[in-house]
């Protein structure tokens, strides 16, 4: 979760404009990552 969001703060620091699907894209994965439903067991 920690590199992911790193990552995404380094993505919209390099492209503002970028930064919502930046935001969207991270934040579907860090829902993917946290929800133990998609999770894979």
């Amino acid at each position: 979760m920690l590199g992911g969001h790193v990552l995404a703060s380094s993505h919209s620091f390099l492209s503002r404009r970028g930064r919502t699907d930046a935001e969207n894209g991270v934040s579907r994965w860090a829902i993917s990552q946290i929800s133990p439903r998609r999770q894979p067991v």
